[in-house]
C-alpha cells in the first residue's frame, strides 16, 4: 500500500525529533540547550495508522486520519483525535536522512497528542513537524515530555533538528517547568561496569 510508505514518516519523524531532546537546566522561563540529534536509529518494520475515518485529498496532496488515531510501529505509538499529512508536490524527495518519510512534506497532529516509546512521552494539543526545516514542534495549553522520573513542561516546546537545540517556552499564566531526578552513586557506578 503506497500511502503505508508515505505515512511512515509521521511516526518516525515526530519521534526522532523529540528523542532529540536533552533535559534543559532551569535557568529561565524560555530555554534553549543543545541536544543529540545522532546516535539514534530510524525504526524498521511495519507501520500500522487506524482511524474512525480517512480522506484523501488527492489535488491538494493532502490527508486526513481523524478519529481516534493510532499509528504504531514496533515500540512506538502515536495517538491523537487526527492526523493530518502534507506530501511534496510532484513527487518531489524528502531532505537527506529523513528516512522513511520520501516526499513527506509536513506532519500536524491535533487533539490529545500522545507520543510514546520505551524512552520517552511526550503530550500535547497539537505536534506539527516540518521536514523541510526540520523542526517539531509540541504545544497547547501544556506541553510535556517525560523521560523516566524526568520532565519539562511549556505551552510550547520547538525542537530543531538542524540546529540540535530544543527550546520550552512558558506561557501567559505559567512557567517552563523542568524537574530532573539526578542518578544516584551507585547507578552511576552500576553503568560504568
Amino acid at each position: 500500500m503506497p500511502l503505508t510508505g508515505k505515512i511512515s514518516g509521521i511516526l518516525l519523524v515526530l519521534v526522532l525529533a523529540a528523542l532529540a531532546l536533552c533535559l534543559p537546566s532551569p535557568a529561565r522561563p524560555a530555554q534553549t540547550t543543545a541536544g543529540p540529534t545522532t546516535g539514534f536509529e530510524l525504526g524498521n518494520g511495519p507501520l500500522t495508522v487506524t482511524s474512525d475515518d480517512l480522506v484523501m485529498y488527492h489535488d491538494e496532496n493532502r490527508a486526513e486520519f481523524a478519529g481516534n488515531v493510532l499509528a504504531v510501529q514496533g515500540k512506538t505509538r502515536l495517538k491523537a483525535d487526527k492526523v493530518i499529512v502534507w506530501f511534496k508536490k510532484g513527487g518531489q524527495k524528502a531532505p537527506a536522512g529523513s528516512t522513511g518519510a520520501q516526499s513527506l512534506d509536513r506532519v500536524q497532529a491535533e487533539g490529545r497528542v500522545n507520543i510514546t516509546t520505551d524512552q520517552f512521552t511526550a503530550k500535547s494539543d497539537t505536534a506539527t513537524y516540518d521536514t523541510a526545516t526540520e523542526i517539531l514542534v509540541l504545544s497547547g495549553r501544556e506541553a510535556v515530555l517525560i523521560r523516566g522520573e524526568n520532565t519539562v513542561r511549556g505551552s510550547r516546546i520547538v525542537v530543531d533538528r538542524k540546529k540540535g537545540s530544543t527550546r520550552v517556552e512558558a506561557g501567559k499564566t505559567s512557567q517552563v517547568t523542568v524537574k530532573i531526578f539526578p542518578e544516584s552513586d551507585e547507578a552511576k557506578k552500576d553503568t560504568k561496569k
